[in-house]
C-alpha cells in the first residue's frame, strides 16, 4: 500500500462527523503534508470528506451526487402544465441535466450523461434513441397528444413528460422555477434546520436523572429549563465527570449558554461551533424561551446540502472563510483551508482582496479566541509573496499585539510546505456587542 492509499484507508475508516486536518495527519503518520494533502483531495472527490464552511474538512458519508436543484420528474410535468406519460416509478428522481434536442444530428454528436433530459418535440428516432441511452424525455407542443398510441407501446420505465408548452415556454418555466426554489434556500436559519420539542432537564434533577435520561436519548447534552420553560443553562457530559450523582442540574450545570434565535443564519451558527467549540446550541426566543436545540451534526447535515448549491448567497466574509477552520488555538491560533474559484483575481491566481479577507478574519478570530474579545478590522496592509491558483490548501497565523490600548495583528499567510504566500498588517477596534 502506498502511502496515498495508507491515508485514503485512514480517512474511510474515520467516524463520520471527524475533522481531518492536513498538519495532524502529516505528523501522525509521519508523512509528508503535500502526501496527505493530495490524499485527502482525492478521498474529497470520491465523497469521504467535505469542506464545511467555518469548520473544515469533515468525514460524511458518501451520498448519491444530487440533480440540479432537486426538481423531480414529477415537480417538472407539473411546472410545465403536462404529464408524466411513463416513468411513474421514478417519479421522485430529478435529472441532473436538461438537452435541447433541436436536431437528430446535434443529439447524437453531444455525449450526453446519465440523467439527462432531453427536450424536444416529438419525434420517433430521437424517443429510440434516448430509449437506448437511458435517457428521459420531455415532449413539447401538445405533439404527444398526436401519437398517443406510439406513446403507449415504449417501455413503461422510459421518463416521459408530455406538455402543451413550446420549448421555449417549457425552458423559461424551469428556469424561473429553478430561480424560486434557489431564493426560497439561499438565506438557511435555524428554524429551517432545528429540533422542536428537545429534551430538557430541570434545575431540580439530579446526575442520576441526567444518566438515565442519557441511557434513554443516546443523548449527551440538555438544555435545563425552569417550570415555565426559560432556559436557565446546559449540562454535558463534560459537566458530569466527578459530579455526585445526587447534585442537582443547578450545581452542575454551564449557566449563560451560548444560545441562537429562530432568525440567526446557519452561516453564523457554524462561527460560534468553531470559536465555541459546543456541540449542542439552544434556540430561544425574544423572552428566553427554549423554542428547540441545533446540534453539530444538523449543522454539518445542512451545510453538505447548502454547498451543493455553490451559487447559494452569503456574505463576501463567509464565502472566503468557506471551509476554514481553527486547527490550532496554543501557543497561537492557527486556521486552515484551501482556496476556491471565488478567491482568485481575473489571471486565476489569490487575488489581494481574498487575502485581506483573510486576514481581518483572522485577526477577528484570534482576538476572540485567545482574550475573548469581540473586534473588527480597520485597517489592512497586505503583500503578496507568491502566486497561488485554486485547491491550494492555506494556512492562516495571526499573531496578536497591544500598544497604548489599540489591538494590533500581525498575520501569515502560508502554503502547506510552509512558504510565506503573504503578510498583513491589520489594526482592530474593539467592538461591545
Amino acid at each position: 500500500m502506498t502511502k496515498h492509499e495508507f491515508v485514503i484507508d485512514y480517512i474511510e475508516k474515520l467516524n463520520v462527523g471527524e475533522k481531518v486536518s492536513v498538519r495532524q495527519l502529516a505528523r501522525e503518520m509521519n508523512i509528508s503534508e503535500g502526501t496527505v494533502y493530495r490524499a485527502i483531495k482525492e478521498a474529497e472527490s470520491q465523497g469521504l470528506v467535505s469542506s464545511i464552511p467555518k469548520v473544515g474538512t469533515i468525514r460524511i458519508e458518501q451520498v448519491k451526487e444530487r440533480s440540479i436543484d432537486t426538481l423531480s420528474y414529477q415537480e417538472l410535468a407539473n411546472i410545465v402544465e403536462g404529464r408524466l406519460w411513463h416513468g411513474e416509478a421514478q417519479s421522485d428522481v430529478a435529472p441532473k441535466a436538461f438537452f435541447v434536442a433541436s436536431s437528430m444530428n446535434r443529439l447524437k454528436e453531444k455525449k450526453l450523461r446519465a440523467q439527462t433530459m432531453i427536450i424536444g418535440e416529438y419525434n420517433d428516432e430521437m424517443l429510440q434513441y434516448a430509449y437506448h441511452q437511458g435517457l428521459s424525455v420531455m415532449l413539447t407542443g401538445g405533439s404527444a397528444m398526436m401519437v398517443q398510441n406510439k406513446l403507449e407501446r415504449l417501455p413503461k420505465d422510459m421518463v416521459i413528460i408530455a406538455t402543451p408548452y413550446e420549448i421555449f415556454d417549457a425552458i423559461i418555466a424551469i428556469n424561473q422555477a429553478i430561480v424560486e426554489h434557489v431564493q426560497r434556500r439561499e438565506l438557511v436559519t435555524i428554524a429551517d434546520i432545528m429540533t422542536t420539542d428537545p429534551y430538557v432537564l430541570h434545575p431540580y434533577d439530579t446526575v442520576e436523572d441526567w444518566r438515565e435520561l442519557s441511557d434513554q436519548t443516546g443523548h449527551r447534552g440538555f438544555p435545563v429549563v425552569d417550570p415555565e420553560g426559560h432556559l436557565k443553562g446546559l449540562v454535558t457530559a463534560y459537566d458530569m465527570a466527578g459530579a455526585s450523582p445526587a447534585a442537582c442540574m443547578d450545581e452542575v450545570m454551564s449557566p449563560n449558554p451560548v444560545v441562537v434565535h429562530t432568525d440567526t443564519l446557519v452561516s453564523y451558527l457554524g462561527r460560534l461551533l468553531v470559536l465555541e467549540k459546543v456541540e449542542l446550541v439552544p434556540v430561544v426566543d425574544s423572552e428566553g424561551l427554549l423554542v428547540g436545540v441545533v446540534s453539530f451534526k444538523d449543522f454539518i447535515e445542512t451545510q453538505q446540502t447548502m454547498q451543493k448549491q455553490p451559487h447559494l448567497g452569503d456574505t463576501s466574509d463567509n464565502i472566503c472563510m468557506s471551509g476554514f477552520s481553527v486547527v490550532a488555538r496554543e501557543p497561537d491560533v492557527i486556521l486552515s483551508g484551501r482556496v476556491i474559484d471565488y478567491m482568485l483575481d481575473e489571471y486565476g491566481k489569490l487575488s489581494i482582496g481574498t487575502c485581506n479577507i483573510f486576514s481581518a478574519n483572522a485577526a477577528v478570530i484570534a482576538l476572540q479566541v485567545t482574550k475573548n474579545l469581540l473586534g473588527q478590522a480597520y485597517q489592512i496592509n497586505t503583500r503578496i509573496y507568491r502566486e497561488i491558483g485554486v485547491d491550494e490548501e492555506l494556512y492562516l497565523l495571526p499573531v496578536l499585539s497591544e500598544f497604548k490600548g489599540q489591538h494590533h495583528a500581525t498575520v501569515r499567510i502560508e502554503s502547506v510546505d510552509g512558504d510565506l504566500i503573504a503578510d498583513s498588517e491589520v489594526d482592530l477596534l474593539l467592538r461591545t456587542t
